[in-house]
């Protein structure tokens, strides 16, 4: 089995790979930097799983397993989202985002729909299972955009969805997740919910007062992929439509940009400037998969493209040290190396042969990707006051008392959204027996 194969083996060993990569990956830093036991291991369950997520959302959007595989490793290795340990509601609803986003790309295509309709509901409203953050709602509506386009705005009848089944989907997604949002049955696990500051969520790879610094953004969202994406732009990018990723990279980076320059405006919605990086990370995620999935199909086409990003590159990496706030350069140093090998690589595919390639970059890639998060320090949660009951009813009892002591009504929504979940199976099952 390889990440050249085609076959489903193949994708499961891609998506495990990219766990074992994660979570070992995570296990260096913490034993690096002394980490708290029980934030490492949230921490690499939860990058671990955002990765292999991430890994099968790629690959519903219509990239290729090599693409995927580097792209999943880098969402879950991304500093941002180990800088979410400090809020342990977003970095748990982070991971579980993508399978929103690949639900609702899967009922995109007409092949497909009938089988993952009936599952829009419950996969919407899953991050919600952590209460109402704000990854929760970013993934929400960007699936629920994504559907309705499938329903009214699809390029022609055929790609269209029933417009029916498709609101039934969003009811259930809304009843399930509002009744989540009710219920919070992970309340005595995780604690009241965090508004994660930049920060907090900067400041492990940071390590300086101020976190507004252009090579902390470049580390965010992992210089191997924006190299890549970079490449796609400037080629014209065939597999991703390049203004709508890049516009939604923008309103992502945007809270965090106004923050830098007026930080009073964070008041309102304190945790947005940190959060709003996820749909920087994942535009970036997907452009760079489409990129590289692009040059390796044909590498030839616009050629001077390539070495026009080839040499803004060596003009401009080297510059990334003066950018540093602190006499310690190590972190800037391994980011320009990175970029420079990168770049330097990109010519050798000729000489390599493709398959020597794609090994060859693999092997940079993954270092590229690794190296941040080696050098990230993993920040404990904020410190909250403590429940009373917590020093002599065990964990296990609290979930039971918190769940199961709550009048029936209180499962309403839940109720609900699964009688209609049944009802589009069942019509499903029905129009395939037909």
């Amino acid at each position: 089995m390889s990440l050249f194969g085609t076959g489903r083996k193949e994708g499961i060993f891609a998506a495990l790979m990219i766990g074992a990569l994660t979570a070992c990956t995570y296990l260096g830093a913490a034993w690096q930097h002394g980490a708290p036991d029980h934030v490492v291991q949230l921490t690499a369950f939860a990058c671990a799983l955002g990765g292999m997520a991430c890994y099968r959302l790629l690959r519903c959007f219509g990239r290729s397993r090599y693409a995927s595989f580097l792209g999943g490793l880098a969402y879950g290795l991304s500093p941002w989202f180990a800088g979410l340990s400090c809020a342990p509601r977003e970095l748990l609803a982070t991971a579980l985002a993508p399978f929103a986003l690949e639900i609702a790309g899967q009922c995109a295509r007409a092949s497909s729909r009938r089988r993952w309709l009936w599952l829009v509901g419950p996969c919407v409203a899953l991050p919600f299972l952590f209460g109402l953050t704000m990854v929760a709602c970013m993934s929400a509506a960007l699936a629920t955009l994504l559907l309705l386009h499938t329903a009214f705005a699809a390029d022609n009848a055929e790609e269209r969805a029933p417009v029916l089944r498709v609101l039934t989907a969003l009811v259930i997604a809304a009843a399930a997740a509002a009744n989540l949002v009710v219920l919070d049955p992970l309340a005595p696990v995780l604690g009241p919910a965090i508004a994660p500051t930049p920060w907090q969520v900067l400041s492990g790879d940071a390590a300086y007062p101020s976190v507004w610094n252009a090579t902390t953004m470049l580390r965010i969202v992992s210089p191997f992929l924006l190299w890549f994406a970079a490449l796609g732009i400037l080629r014209r990018q065939r597999h991703a439509s390049t203004p709508k990723w890049l516009l939604l990279a923008a309103l992502g980076a945007a809270p965090m940009v106004a923050w830098g320059f007026a930080p009073e405006l964070a008041r309102h919605a304190p945790g947005l400037p940190a959060t709003g990086w996820f749909l920087t990370v994942l535009a970036i995620v997907v452009l760079g998969a489409a990129g590289l999935d692009d040059f390796l199909d044909l590498p030839l086409r616009r050629r001077t493209r390539q070495y026009l990003l080839f040499g803004v590159t060596l003009l401009a990496a080297p510059l990334l040290p003066v950018f540093d706030a602190t006499p310690n350069c190590t972190r800037q140093y391994v980011l320009f190396v990175s970029l420079v090998v990168l770049a330097l690589a990109s010519l050798t595919w000729r000489r390599l042969g493709i398959l020597r390639f794609k090994t060859v970059l693999t092997t940079l890639a993954i270092a590229a990707v690794a190296a941040p998060m080696l050098q990230h320090h993993l920040l404990p949660p904020t410190p909250t006051l403590a429940s009373p009951l917590a020093e002599t009813v065990p964990l296990e009892q609290q979930l039971l008392q918190h769940v199961g002591g709550r009048p029936f009504w209180h499962y309403a929504g839940l109720c609900v959204a699964a009688a209609l979940s049944v009802l589009l199976l069942v019509t499903r099952q029905r129009r395939a027996k037909a």
